[in-house]
């Protein structure tokens, strides 16, 4: 008997593709839909060239789309958060080996680190501590049995954190730190993000932005500096990278002393955590 499954798998997909097509061509014109068969081509690619041979360890795949259960959600962000999507691991790589940082005194948080993908790519390399945050308890339950499926060979960070809690609600690491957001939530929670960073003694920390919608007007509008990346690594990026990536600096505040304007028991109020 034959086996129509993945046929009938790839046929469904690929009405889909061209139903998707043909909206972008009425709403959007021709040159935005160009645009989204490139972005759909470029994920599949590294999705298949790169990622699943890479990730094969996985307890629960970190590839595809998810959506995001409203009533699993913790905290005030179920209508602001996105649907879950993964970051390609060699967008993730070319970004890291940019970054002008020390790895060894850098704690990398991850704003929305659905099943853990970006965390566990970060501890392959020798930062302090790399902390995953995410407000769906589906999604974190899948970080912490892929965090159990880590191999010992390939980790090099000193320590794994995730959190299942709101990102607007984390406490900042101290010390050096690199936040990523890649494209967890909508501009309102963005903007809390932002804001509690700019007010507390965080100055010095970088952020990368990948596919949030906006971010330039949003930096600028909380004070943040720009960032170039190399040259080779921005053309890197332009072309193969399915998601723009922008890089900011949280500039020195004259003046402001550490934790000032963050009250003491929100700095002290403790996290659903799990470390090893």
């Amino acid at each position: 008997m034959v086996d129509t499954s993945v046929g009938n798998a790839r046929t469904s997909r690929l009405a889909r593709d061209w139903a998707t097509l043909c909206r972008l061509l009425r709403e959007r014109g021709l040159l935005a839909s160009l645009e989204h068969v490139w972005t759909t081509a470029l994920i599949r690619a590294h999705a298949i060239l790169a990622d699943r041979k890479r990730l094969a360890w996985e307890a629960v795949p970190s590839a595809g789309y998810a959506p995001v259960r409203r009533n699993e959600v913790v905290g005030e962000s179920a209508e602001h958060g996105f649907d879950y999507a993964p970051t390609p691991c060699l967008v993730l790589d070319w970004v890291l080996d940019a970054l002008p940082i020390a790895p060894g005194e850098t704690t990398l948080v991850d704003m929305g680190s659905g099943r853990g993908r970006v965390v566990l790519q970060a501890a392959t390399r020798p930062f302090k501590e790399v902390v995953g945050v995410e407000h769906s308890a589906e999604l974190h339950a899948a970080a912490l049995a892929n965090r159990a499926a880590f191999p010992s060979a390939l980790r090099k960070a000193r320590a794994i954190t995730l959190m299942n809690r709101d990102a607007a609600e984390t406490v900042l690491p101290e010390g050096p730190a690199v936040l990523f957001f890649f494209n967890p939530f909508g501009e309102e929670i963005m903007g809390r993000v932002l804001s509690r960073l700019v007010r507390s003694d965080a100055a010095g920390t970088l952020c990368v932005f990948g596919a949030v919608r906006g971010i330039d007007r949003l930096a600028g509008a909380y004070g943040l500096a720009p960032v170039r990346l190399p040259l080779a690594t921005r053309i890197r990026l332009a072309l193969l990278s399915p998601m723009r990536i922008a890089l900011y600096r949280v500039p020195e505040r004259p003046g402001l002393r550490s934790g000032s304007n963050i009250p003491a028991a929100e700095e002290r109020r403790p996290a659903s955590a799990s470390s090893p």
